[in-house]
């Protein structure tokens, strides 16, 4: 709003209202224009006024539905010089006529702002003639009259008001805080912007949002407009100005389509090409974003070398992840950098790397750049094998300095959190040998350890790298060195690499060495590997040493797939090594005997019979070879056992079955009477297993079981063949008994 002063000077001659001319004591109140002047009129409005005469007067101004102004007076006045004694109304006053007055004025002027935004120039004509309020703004939109002639787009109706007023009031605010400029801009009207700008009005004022009338311009698109703009302002203050977002005219040109025109001239005019807006860009930064590359080109110029972030990204960052590979090369060769430290250019190294930007990769090199990687603990070299690019990290390797090479950096590895690794770690963490190769080869130190913690041997063994392992075996390197309870060795064997298990078996200085499994020849021979067996102990391995169930290599082997192992191990170990190998018994009592009986090795149980005669030796469950053969129906083999001197008077624990009772069980009633008839004498006919057997009752169970009428049943030959061992059992014992009391 305009203040009091220009209000009062704004007030029209009397002698252009015939009406008021016939009043002229009483025709306007001044002081009431100047108080409506200071206020932005709403529909509804109280105001207070005091005369030059200090007489205060109240007064309410409303805008009714009809859309017509009406002005009364709401309190008599008082005289202030008497302290406020009331006159009182029966005193004559000219209240009546200024509120008519106003009325008149007040309507006139929303009469001519209504005609005005319509364009209606006949009644325009005709109500310029009529007493009004040059500074009348529209209620709750604050549109002036001006504005409203803007608004009709109308340059002639424009030009009538501002040839009626030619003091009309440019700097009068509507509610968005904007003048009668920014309505020209947003209007579009350049006929009319230039009458505006040729009347030499200020361009620095902003709107509520900090906008100047460029700023307006360049982001609604009016090309011309702006430029008429620019050619006006010759302060280089004002072209900078920022909105409340921190956007200045060059950051909104860049965004324009007509870019390429609009850039050169603000340039030109020495704009501000590294403004920061909110968000952190610069004008270049904002042209690198929407992939401008003749802009950015154009304000590189303008950028001075930093490793300043911009929301997160340094320059050269910036341009290299919106692939403009040529603008990076000029950048580095202007000495730009990343910045190593911020996530955000890192993900762009690696992003050079993925894409063998070789080319912009060595500039950077040339540039200083990995000194600034030393100095952050980070190596460009690190940094491609993490990124999987053998191919590159072979062709930096010669442009890095030999210090890098043993150089740890830090980087986040899940549950253990940031870790410092080697160069030589990451490459072994990626499975990378070939790299790790070339490390080693150019002076890396092969004593890293891979991220779990096993060392470079054990790694290579693990992942079958031949020629790595063939590097660390020449420089020195260890393969006894225990992980996780194994050495290199152990677990070339474990994963069943037999060639790589022989390749080691020389080189270890250790080789009976205790794992977390057992030795190797342990370990061979369970995995069934018959060569690595062969070479270990042809290199001195202890063939007595047992795993945690106190196996030994030869148990093992039985237990194997492979039965090649145990007839060669009873070919070429001395007698009384076997001997002692035979005799062993596990945790649960196994032999090799029975465990060649469990595993159903019927053959290698006779081959291991002719080398050691251990037939009787029962396992934890009493169970002797004897019965275990029973249990298998190999009556042949339990024959041969009882002809080697098998006790068939044992039993075992469970049950209390002996050899008879369990080829009972087993309904091979053939051998059963074979033993009764063979070997009759040596059983103990007093047995009773946990059923309460004996083995004549337990027979006609176990017959009855394969249901045979019971004539048949105690006509069986196996029946007979027990009553008579019976007969002769219990007769024998009855003269026993007989002698007993007789003396005789």
């Amino acid at each position: 709003m305009m203040s009091s002063e220009s209000c009062i000077n704004a007030l029209p001659d009397v002698a252009m209202f015939p009406d008021v001319a016939m009043l002229p004591d009483v025709a306007m109140l001044p002081e009431l224009i100047t108080a409506l002047s200071e206020q932005e009129l709403e529909t509804k409005n109280t105001i207070s006024v005091t005369t030059s005469a200090r007489q205060s007067h109240s007064f309410l101004v409303t805008l009714g539905k009809n859309s017509r102004w009406a002005c009364k007076l709401i309190n008599n006045f008082h005289n202030e010089a008497g302290r406020g004694n009331s006159v009182g109304s029966n005193v004559g006053t000219n209240e009546g006529e200024w509120c008519k007055q106003t009325e008149i004025m007040l309507n006139n002027s929303h009469l001519l702002h209504c005609s005005l935004w319509r364009g209606n120039e006949q009644e325009i004509t005709r109500l310029l003639k009529e007493p009004l309020i040059t500074f009348y703004a529209a209620p709750n939109s604050g549109y002036s009259l001006l504005m409203a002639a803007i608004m009709s787009e109308n340059t002639t109706v424009v030009k009538m008001l501002l040839d009626a007023f030619p003091e009309c009031n440019f700097l009068h605010r509507n509610r968005q805080g904007e003048t009668a400029v920014f309505v020209a801009v947003r209007y579009g009207k350049l006929e009319i912007l230039k009458l505006l700008l040729n009347l030499s009005i200020g361009l620095s004022v902003t709107n509520q949002n900090k906008q100047t009338p460029l700023l307006v311009a360049l982001t609604l698109g009016k090309q011309q407009m702006a430029e008429c703009l620019i050619e006006k302002m010759s302060d280089v203050n004002d072209l900078n100005l920022k909105d409340n977002e921190g956007t200045s005219a060059l950051h909104l040109a860049v965004m324009e389509d007509f870019a390429d025109s609009m850039v050169p001239i603000l340039i030109e005019k020495n704009c501000d090409a590294e403004a920061i807006d909110s968000e952190g860009d610069t004008p270049l930064t904002t042209a690198i974003r929407l992939k401008k590359r003749n802009i950015a080109a154009l304000l590189l110029s303008k950028a001075k070398p930093s490793s300043k972030l911009y929301v997160g990204y340094s320059l050269l960052a910036l341009v290299i992840y919106y692939e403009m590979d040529d603008i990076a090369l000029e950048l580095v060769e202007h000495g730009h950098k990343l910045n190593i430290k911020s996530a955000s250019d890192r993900a762009q190294l690696i992003k050079c790397i993925q894409k063998n930007n070789e080319k912009l990769l060595i500039a950077m090199l040339a540039n200083g750049f990995e000194e600034d990687c030393f100095r952050a603990g980070i190596n460009i070299i690190g940094e491609a094998i993490k990124a999987g690019n053998p191919e590159l990290t072979h062709k930096l390797i010669p442009h890095v300095e030999p210090k890098m090479l043993d150089l740890k950096s830090e980087g986040n590895f899940g549950k253990k959190g940031n870790v410092r690794r080697t160069i030589l770690s990451l490459a072994m963490d990626l499975g990378d040998s070939k790299t790790a190769e070339a490390l080693i080869l150019n002076g890396a130190t092969p004593s890293a350890k891979t991220l779990p913690g096993y060392g470079i041997m054990y790694w290579a063994v693990l992942g079958g790298h031949f020629s790595l392992v063939d590097l660390l075996l020449s420089r020195g390197v260890s393969c006894d060195e225990k992980f996780d309870g194994k050495t290199p060795l152990q677990s070339a064997i474990v994963i069943k690499n037999e060639q790589m298990a022989l390749k080691l078996i020389p080189h270890s200085k250790h080789i009976n060495i205790q794992g977390k499994y057992g030795t190797a020849l342990v370990l061979a021979a369970h995995t069934g590997q018959t060569e690595v067996v062969k070479m270990l102990i042809r290199n001195n391995a202890n063939v007595e040493a047992t795993n945690t169930f106190k196996q030994n290599f030869l148990m093992i082997a039985i237990l194997s797939e492979n039965d090649d192992i145990t007839p060669w191990a009873l070919r070429r170990l001395p007698k009384g090594v076997i001997q002692k190998l035979l005799s062993k018994q596990d945790t649960e009592g196994y032999t090799c005997l029975t465990i060649a009986l469990k595993q159903k090795k019927f053959e290698l149980s006779e081959l291991l019979l002719k080398k050691f005669n251990n037939v009787n030796v029962p396992i934890t469950t009493g169970d002797t070879p004897l019965m275990m053969a029973i249990e298998e129906n190999q009556v042949e083999l339990a024959k041969r056992f009882i002809e080697l001197g098998a006790n068939v008077t044992a039993h075992e624990q469970k049950y209390k079955l002996d050899a008879l009772m369990l080829a009972m069980r087993k309904h091979d009633f053939e051998l059963a009477q074979w033993l009764v008839e063979n070997h009759g004498g040596s059983i103990n006919w007093s047995l009773t297993n946990t059923y309460g057997y004996y083995h004549f009752n337990y027979a006609i169970f176990q017959l009855k079981q394969t249901n045979l009428k019971e004539h048949n049943i105690y006509h069986h030959p196996l029946i007979l063949a027990i009553k008579g061992i019976m007969d002769h059992y219990f007769y024998f014992k009855k003269v026993k008994y007989r002698e007993s009391l007789t003396g005789f």
